[in-house]
């Protein structure tokens, strides 16, 4: 890892509040200090001009920052040396931590001098710096005032390890430049009005200060002046002329007016993709792309089909859509909508072609800079972002209540029921598998890269041309990628390994979790159905994530290429990321789930589910327990934060925080009841029977069904509690003691606390009886291993059937703590107090 990207950005985000709070403090401070000790008088008679006072006072604020941030410096520095790494960037410190996160605190300085200058009063100093801070945060926006013109804080550029600093360092620039000529006629006026001797009324002080207003200080102030609104329009023209701006309530009513509109046509019989081809044309050094391909649309309705209808995401520019006996009846730009009518009807069967060209173009600036998706080095987008989209996009839609309420709309349903039949026709990603076929172009020095397998590639003058296809149909979702990668290439078996890469530090680990991957997969599961895999850096400031696509991975550097693994102790969230988006070749790529409540569980879910047992595999049992426990807060926390509301794992609506973190806690749990081997062999009978399959698609309750089918009758209420109910436990040891009893014999004796909750969608929890609950009972020996986990000497599963027992249990070993539920297995609403020491 190339710890100072991290480090500067956690110094920024940690030292922010407190360097305000010192700044504020010490600003007043510092401003009255002649007068708190009662020498003003004194150094006011001093024959000195008055910007060598207000110089002095801000260098010394300026100090300030400076001697914080390099403290913070020389830590980092000190941390990355104790990790390993020499390679020390004093510039990118000297960047991040002076200057590109520190301009809007210099302005705060110069605003507080003014306010002084103005007040004559530290209090009141402090007081409107902060009204200053928090309504530049959070009142402006509120009150619409969202535009950069009004605001101090600029559009902060983001640092990546392909480009330094992302490609909105040109807008902070301009932004920066702004903000400090307006800083400069802050100056001037806190010269013109700065308080000496026994001025005291506002009179005699602009009395003064038209004596101080000589012939270079009106120069000063008119090229300031001049040059600040020559600035200001230029941003302006940016953001208004050459883009589009819009605010926030802009926005709301936009996607309101959307849904009102077109709502009524999502579910209408449409035409459905069978064929794509597309040539994409990349710019990196434009910040460009251009698009012209077609589809082949088909007619698989029963009855003929008259209109089709598209919608597009904001940003590109449709240059042409053509189709024979076509004509455009609805043109909605504002919406980016449209509606086609056939002279005649396609009939069912009937197949058309529809051509089209789309350029992504990137006129100056926005008001928050620029699209991170087309960089100069690192392009990442997908062809949601600029293909034309079939029907209806219910993405588009609010999805707070409030601004829903606000815009007259009733609240939001996420998606279908589950038992809604109608919806099993319509799979989670939209439209049938598709045949791909992709040319892909970008400057010469980059590689590009799509889904398929290369069939040619070519230099023509200074741009390189890549033409993939894929040998079988994928659904209607692909990304495009471009960079100046270097490739490493390995192999599994017969399925070849690319990683394309600007960084090596975790490559190694990105294929062994391939392989382990591979092999754990396409025995337990299904053979995969690819002859490579591919993993693509991308840059971080384009998000921490990483994306399945057909045999393709994007990958951010943050998460993957420059994480730092160096602490073994913390999981290795490279190794469990690469092997969650292996998984999603199966859970998405092979088998989709029907467009209902419980549909991310087949994808997410069961993607999360694959990853822990290859992590289990390679780290072993007691190892999952830090990832269980991770797993498990996040849930907990989602819960509290929860604004629609929250639904069991079956009818889970595209909601991480149950899908991901519930869903990983689940299935670890499910596979310890009922055996890993048969939540496998579900798995496998599952693919097997859907697998690339179409419509109608399967739903949480078909995976269910086979589960059941595989557990043993006592454990059949507890899959009614982990999938179709919200069920939380709290569970504690009370008291413990051990007692030896013979040579290599000891009793422990155990008091548990153990209670059960049932809740509602809004929270609200009922206990319930306990019934028949198996939960694992531990004692746990002295800490070992390069982990330092606490040795198992004792696991097994013990009926809880009353809310206090007491339990005895002989082990072999002395132990050094008990717990119930130890490695965190179940919902715990509090885990802290399962395991007490002896």
């Amino acid at each position: 890892m190339h710890l100072p990207t991290t480090l500067v950005s956690v110094i920024n985000s940690s030292f922010s509040l407190a360097l305000l709070f010192v700044l504020i403090y010490y600003t007043a401070e510092i401003l009255v200090r002649e007068r708190s000790v009662k020498v003003n008088d004194i150094v006011d008679s001093m024959p000195f001009p008055n910007w060598i006072m207000i110089a002095a006072k801000i260098v010394t604020l300026l100090l300030i920052v400076f001697c914080m941030m390099f403290a913070a410096t020389v830590a980092s520095i000190g941390v990355q040396l104790y990790k390993g790494f020499t390679d020390i960037d004093f510039l990118l410190y000297a960047k991040g931590l002076l200057f590109f996160f520190q301009i809007p605190y210099y302005l705060m300085i110069v605003l507080a001098v003014f306010f002084y200058v103005v007040t004559r009063s530290k209090y009141i100093t402090m007081f409107l710096s902060i009204v200053l801070v928090v309504t530049n945060l959070m009142m402006m926006p509120a009150l619409g005032f969202e535009h950069r013109l009004y605001r101090v804080g600029q559009v902060t550029p983001v640092y990546s390890e392909f480009t330094g600093y992302s490609q909105n360092l040109v807008p902070y620039m301009w932004q920066t430049l702004y903000a400090g000529l307006f800083g400069c006629l802050l100056l001037i006026g806190a010269h013109l009005l700065w308080p000496r001797g026994a001025l005291t009324n506002w009179r005699q002080r602009l009395s003064v200060a038209k004596q101080r207003n000589t012939a270079v200080v009106k120069l000063l102030t008119l090229t300031f002046a001049v040059s600040w609104a020559g600035v200001g329009s230029y941003l302006y023209y940016n953001a208004n002329v050459l883009n589009q701006y819009l605010k926030l309530d802009d926005y709301k009513q936009l996607s309101a007016e959307y849904e009102t509109r077109y709502k009524q046509y999502q579910n209408m019989p449409a035409l459905e993709i069978t064929n794509v081809f597309a040539e994409v044309d990349i710019y990196p050094n434009e910040q460009e792309l251009k698009l012209v391909g077609y589809y082949d649309l088909i007619n698989n309705q029963r009855e003929p089909i008259s209109v089709l209808h598209l919608s597009f995401s904001p940003g590109p520019i449709v240059q042409s859509i053509e189709m024979p006996g076509a004509e455009l009846t609805v043109d909605d730009a504002d919406h980016y909508y449209r509606i086609y009518t056939f002279d005649k009807p396609v009939e069912p069967g009937e197949t058309i072609r529809m051509d089209f060209a789309v350029d992504w173009l990137t006129p100056g600036f926005t008001n928050n800079g620029h699209s991170v998706k087309l960089a100069k080095n690192g392009t990442f987008v997908n062809n949601q972002d600029f293909f034309p989209l079939i029907g209806y996009q219910s993405g588009g839609e609010l999805q707070d209540n409030n601004h829903r309420r606000e815009q007259g709309l009733d609240p939001i349903q996420r998606m279908a029921k589950i038992d809604d039949e109608s919806a099993w026709g319509r799979s989670g990603l939209g439209g049938s598998r598709v045949q791909f076929e992709t040319i892909v172009s970008t400057s010469a020095d980059q590689i590009a890269i799509a889904p398929g397998y290369i069939e040619k590639q070519w230099l023509k003058g200074d741009r390189a041309f890549f033409h993939y296809k894929m040998d079988t149909p994928i659904w209607n979702y692909y990304s495009f990628v471009s960079a100046d990668y270097q490739v490493m290439k390995d192999k599994w078996q017969d399925v070849a390994i690319e990683i394309y890469y600007r960084h090596d530090y975790n490559i190694d680990t990105m294929v062994r979790s391939t392989k382990r991957s591979l092999a754990y997969f396409s025995e337990n599961f299904s053979p995969y159905q690819y002859r490579q895999f591919r993993i693509m850096e991308f840059p971080r400031f384009q998000g921490r994530f990483a994306q399945s696509f057909p045999n393709t991975i994007p990958f951010s550097e943050s998460i993957g290429f420059t994480a730092d693994l160096t602490d073994p102790k913390k999981i290795d969230y490279v190794f469990y990321v690469t092997a969650h988006e292996l998984a999603h070749q199966w859970w998405a790529h092979q088998v989709l789930g029907a467009d209902v409540q419980g549909s991310s569980m087949i994808i997410k879910t069961l993607s999360q589910y694959s990853a822990l047992m290859v992590m289990r595999q390679e780290y072993g049992e007691e190892q999952m327990k830090r990832f269980l426990e991770f797993e498990l807060d996040n849930y907990l926390r989602g819960r509290g934060g929860e604004i629609i509301g929250e639904q069991p794992l079956y009818l889970v609506e595209n909601q991480p925080y149950i899908h991901y973190r519930k869903g990983s806690v689940v299935m670890y749990a499910l596979q310890d009841y009922i055996g890993e081997d048969n939540v496998n062999e579900a798995l496998s009978e599952f693919i097997d029977t859907y697998a690339f399959k179409g419509a109608p698609y399967p739903t949480a309750r078909d995976l269910i069904k086979l589960l059941r089918e595989k557990a043993q009758p006592e454990h059949q209420s507890m899959i009614t509690d982990l999938f179709e109910k919200i069920v939380v436990f709290d569970l504690s040891v009370a008291e413990a003691s051990v007692e030896e009893i013979a040579a290599d014999e000891y009793e422990v004796s155990i008091d548990l606390q153990a209670y059960k909750y049932e809740a509602d969608d809004n929270g609200q929890e009922t206990e319930v009886s306990l019934g028949e609950s198996w939960i694992d009972i531990g004692v746990l020996g002295e800490k070992q291993g390069l982990h330092e986990t606490a040795k198992l000497i004792y696991l097994e599963k013990h009926r809880i059937d009353h809310s206090m027992m007491t339990l005895k249990i002989r082990v072999p070993e002395k132990p050094l703590s008990v717990g119930i539920d130890p490695l965190n297995k179940l919902i715990d609403r509090n885990p802290e107090d399962n395991i007490k020491v002896l």
